[in-house]
């Protein structure tokens, strides 16, 4: 059986909210309010590079408003 792993989570989350923020002005606004960009970049610095591609993906999501 395959263990699952914790340090996946900030993956998924970060590639759930680019998918949400995607050409959608009031949920990337709440991200914002929210904290996200943050968090998100924090993700940047992490060693899982998957976490860094989707965080790097939900940001220019958000850049592109």
């Amino acid at each position: 059986m395959k263990e699952t792993s914790a340090p996946a989570a900030p993956h998924y989350a970060a590639k759930a909210l680019a998918r949400v923020a995607c050409r959608n002005g009031v949920v990337q606004g709440e991200i914002c309010k929210s904290g996200g960009i943050t968090r998100l970049l924090v993700l940047l610095s992490e060693r899982n590079v998957e976490a860094q591609i989707q965080a790097a993906d939900a940001l220019s999501e958000l850049a592109q408003g």
